[in-house]
């Protein structure tokens, strides 16, 4: 991390046995924090961007490691957590994109703007993935369970699928319901992405 020296990133995509992985590139170790590596991929122009967390699961079960609080530490917190909140919700401009197509939260309806963030559905590999049929504009605990392969859309009925452990909480209201399309018909996202993500997730399995 210190020499700022690339690594190759891989996801896997399928359990033990036939365990099965997706090479994503390269990124570098920006920090360490809570027990986990913060990576920043390139994009295909060679520049640096912070890659989002679509199709990564938490699987690592050791204890974080938890730093002393430090009130007087020289970074702003405040701008910090600006920053990553502006780097969650996507690049400026795909989110600007969703934004216009879907004016709320695909799956929840709610229209409050700064807790809308750009999911992708295929993972984010360059510019050319931050295509509005790639995208759902969706409230950020949801982006969450989307991301981390919780929840997800069944492309054969534009419905809800969120995980069998997930439907004792207050999130297994949303199984079923209907996603909120863009009315223009342009705009509505990629069948063949909602049902990769769909595979993926393996909730129909649940």
């Amino acid at each position: 991390m210190s020499d700022g020296i690339p690594v190759g990133v891989l996801l896997q995509t399928k359990p033990k046995p036939g365990v099965e992985y997706e090479v994503v590139g390269l990124a570098t170790v920006s920090e360490w924090r809570n027990g986990y590596f913060i990576l920043e991929g390139f994009s295909d122009e060679g520049s640096i961007h912070g890659v989002d967390a679509a199709h990564v699961r938490a699987g690592v079960d050791a204890e974080p490691i938890i730093d002393d609080f430090d009130p007087s530490g020289r970074v702003d917190q405040r701008q910090r957590a600006i920053t990553e909140v502006v780097r969650r919700r996507g690049q400026a401009n795909f989110r600007k994109k969703l934004l216009g197509s879907y004016k709320r939260c695909a799956i929840t309806g709610c229209d409050a703007v700064e807790a809308l963030e750009a999911a992708h559905i295929a993972p984010y590999r360059g510019d050319h993935t931050d295509h509005v049929q790639n995208g759902l504009l969706l409230r950020a605990d949801i982006h969450s369970l989307f991301d981390l392969g919780l929840l997800s859309i069944d492309p054969k009925t534009m419905t809800v699928v969120v995980a069998q452990h997930l439907h004792k909480t207050t999130y297994g209201q949303l199984a079923g319901s209907a996603l909120l399309l863009p009315t223009d018909p342009r705009e509505c996202p990629s069948i063949e992405a909602l049902a990769n993500h769909l595979s993926w997730s393996g909730i129909m399995a649940d």
